[in-house]
């Protein structure tokens, strides 16, 4: 599988991965100046749990099983945008006690 890379550029802005595991992860926001270099103070920070497209073809084109990066719309559902670090490292804890309950409930512990 094609995990997501350490930097994307997506949507006018440039993506640096701070953390991630297998489920979720913090990338640093940071816009791009007028002669497209990244500018070093973040904007902001983004906190998603990983979706995964599987493998397919589309027009055409074989594309193998892959990492997504979250789109507009998984924003206030598995992703999540934040001004500081600490805030965004808030969240990412929270995704890790919601997927570690989702887990024992799957496996017939309850999550009281």
């Amino acid at each position: 599988m094609e995990r997501l890379d350490e930097k994307i550029k997506y949507r006018g802005y440039i993506y640096n991965k701070v953390k991630r595991n297998n489920f979720k992860a913090i990338y640093a926001q940071h816009n791009i100046d007028d002669d497209g270099n990244e500018v070093i103070k973040p904007r902001g920070y983004e906190v998603f749990r990983i979706s995964v497209l599987k493998e397919g073809e589309l027009f055409g084109n074989y594309y193998p099983e892959r990492e997504k990066f979250p789109s507009d719309t998984a924003f206030g559902l598995t992703a999540w945008s934040y001004r500081t670090l600490e805030s965004a490292e808030k969240k990412y804890q929270e995704i890790n006690e919601i997927q570690t309950n989702e887990s024992n409930i799957q496996e017939g512990e309850t999550s009281d």
